[in-house]
């Protein structure tokens, strides 16, 4: 599945939405929910691939860590999961940190490997 397509909004919403505006300039609750649903794709790190792939966002935790499931690095990306949504993070923000946790304990190991 190739990247949704970027419109306006979604250039607006990347920006301005990372940066925590969208609290401060007013909007109604109507326009918040409008961007939130805009986003129903995420790029992350799949573990099992060993690449980024867009994939669309999981409605439940349990959607989540079955995605987590089936790559040596299982354990660490379930437990990175499980500890950014305890401390509040979404869905989406917990499983791109649960993918850069195994994409970075990967590189570790190729680096060990290439210092062999």
């Amino acid at each position: 599945m190739g990247p949704p397509a970027e419109t306006p909004s979604c250039l607006f919403c990347h920006r301005f939405l990372r940066l925590g505006v969208e609290l401060d300039v007013g909007w109604t609750s109507k326009a918040r929910l409008t961007l939130i649903a805009h986003h129903n794709h995420i790029r992350w790190y799949n573990p099992k691939l060993a690449d980024f792939e867009w994939r669309k966002v999981p409605q439940t935790d349990e959607e989540a860590l079955s995605m987590l499931d089936g790559s040596p690095y299982s354990p660490t990306c379930k437990d990175t999961y499980r500890e950014w949504r305890n401390l509040g993070a979404t869905i989406t923000a917990a499983l791109m940190r649960a993918g850069e946790a195994a994409k970075d304990e990967r590189e570790d190991e190729n680096e060990e490997d290439d210092n062999c």
